[in-house]
């Protein structure tokens, strides 16, 4: 029988440690609705993973940072930057979102043998404000942590930046200047998010990738999406699931659970697609006849200008939503 020396058995039970380590444990999702494998494997510089609450989204969003941190990203290995240090920002509405979120996952996935150090932690919070980590080519990546809440614009403005993971929805003026800080850089986009808020911009971007996702010539879209049902997640208390299920409407699910855009999914017109009803512009015969229809609310405003053709079918050509507007404004746009 070998003897095992014990400086050989110090190192077996190191490669059994780094072998059994949550970098190497991360198995992600392939399965028809929970695909989070699509998502890795994905060249697209905007890549959005909308999904429900608890479905996964996070702990996806993670991983593929901490794997681009490293440099080490075998999934996509065509986004592996080399020879210099790169930047990294994860960005949420708030430090106890990124806390709860891809911080919680992250921390224990990077293994501390590539954790060079961690910055201070955010006042009134258990979290670095940046974590920073050894590349495979010996370079670093740092990652930074930041709130987009109550923060002023000009902090979103010094950097040139690698990669953004945004975990939840931001307001739209953060949003344009993360995009301004990859000119330099080219930086590519993560953006996981339950869609409560639905806000413009991130409903814009859905919209594309269902666009390009709907031509075939398109080989490797701009915008890409996937979604990630939370009845799918194999982890989660099956009775919980089907109470809320039960209790929520529709409406609701289409967000909390499926990860579609509030706005989309429709409160009232949950029919609408730019798609199918939006059509192009042309002029409106003067004899057709026109009607105006106006719901003035409390704070706001809103009309919608129709015409009415020959045949009976009808075209919304104006509309007006004026929010805390007086009441000689909002005549005033409707005089014009």
């Amino acid at each position: 029988m070998l003897e095992v020396s014990s400086q050989t058995e110090s190192l077996l039970v190191e490669f059994k440690r780094r072998q059994d380590h949550a970098i190497n444990a991360y198995i992600p999702s392939s399965s028809n609705g929970h695909n989070q494998t699509s998502y890795h494997k994905s060249n697209s510089r905007y890549r959005l993973l909308f999904g429900g609450n608890q479905s996964g989204k996070s702990h996806a969003a993670a991983f593929d940072c901490a794997c681009n941190a490293r440099g080490r990203n075998d999934h996509n290995p065509e986004v592996n930057i080399t020879g210099r240090d790169i930047e990294i920002w994860v960005i949420a509405p708030e430090y106890s979102i990124i806390k709860s979120g891809i911080y919680r996952h992250l921390k224990d996935i990077i293994p501390e043998w590539d954790l060079i150090r961690e910055g201070p932690r955010v006042p009134g919070h258990n979290l670095p404000t940046f974590v920073e980590v050894r590349r495979k080519d010996d370079f670093k990546t740092t990652i930074s942590l930041m709130s987009a809440k109550g923060e002023a614009r000009e902090k979103f403005q010094a950097a040139a930046v690698d990669f953004f993971y945004i975990d939840e929805e931001i307001p739209g003026d953060i949003w344009e200047e993360l995009e301004a800080r990859t000119l330099a850089t080219g930086g590519h986009f993560s953006i996981s998010a339950t869609l409560v808020e639905s806000y413009e911009w991130i409903c814009d971007l859905e919209k594309q990738a269902l666009k390009e996702q709907r031509d075939d010539s398109i080989l490797c879209p701009t915008v890409f999406l996937t979604r990630l049902n939370t009845e799918l997640n194999p982890y989660l208390d099956s009775t919980t699931v089907g109470y809320l299920k039960e209790k929520w409407s529709s409406d609701t699910l289409e967000y909390r659970f499926y990860g579609k855009a509030r706005r989309l999914s429709g409160i009232v017109y949950n029919t609408w697609d730019d798609h199918r009803h939006a059509i192009k512009p042309f002029p409106i015969p003067y004899d057709w006849p026109r009607w105006c229809a106006i719901d003035p609310g409390i704070r706001i405003c809103a009309a919608l200008w129709i015409a009415v053709g020959p045949d009976g079918q009808a075209f919304a050509y104006r509309e007006l939503y004026a929010a805390n507007e007086p009441l000689w404004q909002v005549a005033a746009y409707n005089s014009r």
